[in-house]
């Protein structure tokens, strides 16, 4: 079980220890997931809900592997699964460089760019041809 799972339209400031990037800073982070439209149907909502888990762990991934092997910035990145599909991308996180963390006295990264996850669901399919 994930400690936390994402919601629609929320906006987490994430920090990965030392001990889960390998890194020897803490390192702090914005990731926010929207819907594609901005008003969720009840389909995108009941399908979010069926993989919330499933996205909340594909994030974790994603945005810990960039920490630890930067890919080159802006990233956009496209997740297919069989009943949605999830966009990836950075964009420069301007208020990042202006807040100052520590990770007791250790002073935290704070990394350039934030994460927007677009979660797209694809038409839903009754079983008849």
């Amino acid at each position: 079980m994930l400690p936390f799972l994402f919601k629609l339209d929320e906006v987490k400031i994430l920090m990965f220890p030392p001990s889960d990037t390998g890194l020897e800073k803490a390192f702090v982070v914005q990731v926010h997931i929207v819907t594609s439209n901005g008003n969720p149907s009840v389909h995108t909502l009941a399908t979010y809900y069926d993989a919330q888990e499933e996205v909340t762990d594909l994030i974790l991934i994603i945005v810990g592997a960039h920490i630890r092997a930067p890919l080159h910035t802006p990233v956009k990145v496209e997740f297919d699964a069989p009943d949605y599909t999830l966009y990836a991308e950075t964009r420069e996180w301007k208020a990042g460089k202006s807040i100052k963390l520590a990770w007791g006295e250790d002073p935290v990264t704070m990394a350039e760019d934030k994460w927007t996850f677009t979660f797209r669901t694809k038409p839903a399919y009754d079983g008849r041809e």
